[in-house]
């Protein structure tokens, strides 16, 4: 029963909505109707991306940090860091709730195949080496957004593998989610600068890479405009006030800021699904 705590701890329930949040919004943008939501193939991949995927994201994620989390006051405090002793568990149980779903991947399309292979090496190369992307500014945005972005066209393609694929959408997903890495490395980068991890806050510095961020979401957002309308414009706005707070405060004030930051991104997650079920005639 301890391990299996340690396992859901491990896999970070708290974020478990980002993969399984993005998987949904593609899937609903490409449903032709909502019985299409609840099929067989659609709960199966859903489960995957609520629970397997995000063990698999922060299982690795904490097994090759561990000398970089043991000095971050963020793991300690926020987080926590994985016991050593219990790395073999993590990776075997990763493995093992990994491989059902490669086999699977047997009878995909070429676009679903690309989909999902794509999100397994940004998530697993985000931590591993030889890439190890997250030691390497600017390039650790676009794994950790590459794995997300991955996730919702897999849940596109999933139900539409013949349909053309949507750039701006990609664009525009993959500026939000890059701007999410980077104010989730913020309050790291004193830890990370200590274990000499090269990041792309570590680079730019706190205040700009708040910046950086602002510039990814107008971007992020401009896309969300063509695709969705205004509203998109208005859910701008609550990022903007974070990016203004956060610039103003330091340290452990930061951290505690950005503690509301998952409840953020949750809520605009929610949105976006409203606005696609509107769009399709749901609502």
């Amino acid at each position: 029963m301890r391990n299996l705590q340690l396992l859901v701890k491990t896999s970070r329930p708290h974020f478990w909505i980002y993969e399984a949040g993005t998987f949904l919004l593609g899937a609903i943008i490409a449903a032709v109707s909502v019985s299409e939501l609840m099929t067989s193939i659609v709960m199966l991949w859903g489960f995957y991306f609520l629970i397997p995927a995000n063990l698999l994201i922060y299982g690795v994620n904490d097994v090759f940090d561990y000398e970089t989390d043991i000095k971050n006051p963020k793991k300690i405090t926020y987080e926590s860091v994985l016991p050593k002793e219990k790395h073999r568990l993590v990776l075997l149980t990763v493995l093992l709730t990994t491989m059902p779903f490669v086999y699977f991947t047997t009878q995909f399309s070429i676009s679903q195949y690309i989909a999902v292979v794509l999100f397994w090496f940004c998530a697993l190369f985000y931590s591993m080496p030889p890439i190890r992307a997250k030691a390497r500014a600017f390039v650790d945005g676009l794994f950790s957004a590459g794995h997300y972005v991955a996730t919702g066209m897999f849940g596109y393609f999933l139900l539409q593998p013949e349909a053309a694929t949507p750039w701006i959408a990609i664009g525009g997903a993959m500026a939000w989610a890059m701007a999410m890495h980077a104010y989730s490395a913020v309050p790291d980068i004193e830890a990370d600068r200590a274990a000499k991890l090269e990041t792309t806050a570590t680079v730019l510095g706190a205040k700009r890479t708040l910046w950086y961020c602002t510039a990814l979401y107008t971007i992020a957002m401009l896309a969300g405009y063509v695709l969705f309308g205004w509203l998109s414009l208005m859910l701008f706005v609550p990022y903007l006030c974070l990016m203004f707070i956060s610039y103003r405060k330091e340290g452990p004030a930061l951290l505690s800021v950005y503690a509301y930051f998952p409840y953020l991104n949750a809520f605009t997650g929610m949105i976006l699904c409203f606005i696609a079920f509107y769009s399709n005639g749901w609502l």
